[in-house]
Protein backbone atom coordinates (compact mmCIF):
# COMPACT_ATOMS: atom_id res chain seq x y z
CA UNK A 1 0.00 0.00 0.00
CA UNK A 2 1.54 3.31 -0.84
CA UNK A 3 0.93 6.33 0.95
CA UNK A 4 -1.91 7.95 -0.88
CA UNK A 5 -3.77 4.68 -0.51
CA UNK A 6 -2.99 4.98 3.47
CA UNK A 7 -4.46 8.32 3.20
CA UNK A 8 -7.44 6.92 1.60
CA UNK A 9 -7.95 4.23 4.30
CA UNK A 10 -7.04 6.45 6.96
CA UNK A 11 -9.47 10.02 6.16
CA UNK A 12 -12.14 7.74 5.17
CA UNK A 13 -12.31 8.15 0.96
CA UNK A 14 -13.48 4.95 -0.70
CA UNK A 15 -12.46 6.56 -3.90
CA UNK A 16 -10.50 9.34 -5.84
CA UNK A 17 -13.62 10.68 -6.87
CA UNK A 18 -14.14 11.34 -3.19
CA UNK A 19 -11.15 12.66 -2.71
CA UNK A 20 -10.85 15.04 -5.70
CA UNK A 21 -14.29 16.23 -5.01
CA UNK A 22 -13.42 17.07 -1.48
CA UNK A 23 -9.63 18.40 -2.29
CA UNK A 24 -10.26 19.55 -5.98
CA UNK A 25 -7.69 18.06 -7.19
CA UNK A 26 -7.95 16.70 -11.03
CA UNK A 27 -8.94 13.08 -12.08
CA UNK A 28 -4.82 13.04 -13.95
CA UNK A 29 -3.32 14.08 -10.70
CA UNK A 30 -5.11 11.80 -8.64
CA UNK A 31 -3.70 9.05 -11.25
CA UNK A 32 -0.01 10.73 -10.61
CA UNK A 33 -0.56 10.05 -6.86
CA UNK A 34 -1.46 6.40 -6.77
CA UNK A 35 1.13 5.62 -8.40
CA UNK A 36 4.03 8.01 -6.62
CA UNK A 37 5.70 6.25 -4.39
CA UNK A 38 7.30 9.22 -2.16
CA UNK A 39 4.50 11.76 -0.88
CA UNK A 40 7.58 14.17 -0.66
CA UNK A 41 7.42 14.47 -4.62
CA UNK A 42 4.31 16.23 -4.34
CA UNK A 43 3.76 19.75 -5.19
CA UNK A 44 3.10 21.53 -1.85
CA UNK A 45 -0.07 23.10 -3.18
CA UNK A 46 -1.88 19.13 -3.64
CA UNK A 47 -0.38 18.49 -0.04
CA UNK A 48 -2.07 21.69 0.95
CA UNK A 49 -5.68 20.35 -0.69
CA UNK A 50 -5.29 16.76 0.85
CA UNK A 51 -4.24 18.58 4.08
CA UNK A 52 -7.89 20.34 3.98
CA UNK A 53 -10.16 17.26 2.30
CA UNK A 54 -8.72 15.88 5.70
CA UNK A 55 -9.30 18.58 7.87
CA UNK A 56 -6.20 19.12 9.31
CA UNK A 57 -4.07 21.87 9.22
CA UNK A 58 -0.60 21.46 6.77
CA UNK A 59 1.85 21.17 9.68
CA UNK A 60 -0.59 18.24 11.48
CA UNK A 61 -0.70 16.75 8.37
CA UNK A 62 2.89 17.08 7.19
CA UNK A 63 3.27 15.62 10.54
CA UNK A 64 1.12 12.59 9.80
CA UNK A 65 2.77 11.74 6.59
CA UNK A 66 6.04 11.77 8.72
CA UNK A 67 4.85 9.00 10.66
CA UNK A 68 3.14 7.10 8.06
CA UNK A 69 6.20 6.70 5.78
Amino acid sequence: MNWFEKYKEDFGFTSNYQVGKKAGITASSLQRLDTSKDWNNVQLGTIRKLAIAADKNLDAFVEYLENES
